[in-house]
């Protein structure tokens, strides 16, 4: 089954392309610039969780973001959604190098890529059911 853009994006928000993924980008570098944050190490600290639901809304309004600009099929729109918030993740994780306080994490990073992909699966599912198919 292909999945066409006006499937998946509202027509009152094709013309807004990369808006919101920018404007979201600058919150979680706004948060990431906060110097000297305390949180509980580990796979399942509260961190971590926030990694992923940051990049779960980021994952899926950058879909729905390429979506809007490009009418390449799903799949690729998917892959390259991903690509594009694991390079964000990345450049996020590297920043905070430079805040006082702060480190790179790759369990950071990989809460960052779980939460794209299941922030996109949502998305595309809901989507999908919602037209029935």
């Amino acid at each position: 089954m292909r999945v066409r853009t006006e499937d998946v994006v509202p027509e009152s928000t094709r013309n807004w392309g990369w808006l919101f993924p920018a404007l979201w980008c600058g919150l979680i570098l706004l948060a990431s610039s906060i110097p000297e944050v305390t949180t509980p190490a580990g796979i399942f600290a509260r961190d971590k969780f926030i990694h992923f639901a940051e990049y779960g809304v980021l994952g899926a309004i950058t879909a729905v973001a390429l979506a809007e600009l490009v009418s390449w099929r799903i799949h690729v729109r998917v892959v390259a959604a991903i690509g594009v918030c694991l390079a964000f993740g990345a450049l996020d994780e590297a920043y905070q190098i430079s805040v006082s306080g702060r480190s790179a994490d790759y369990l950071d990073f990989l809460a960052d890529g779980v939460g794209a992909v299941v922030g996109q699966t949502v998305l595309l599912f809901g989507r999908i059911r919602k037209g029935g198919s």
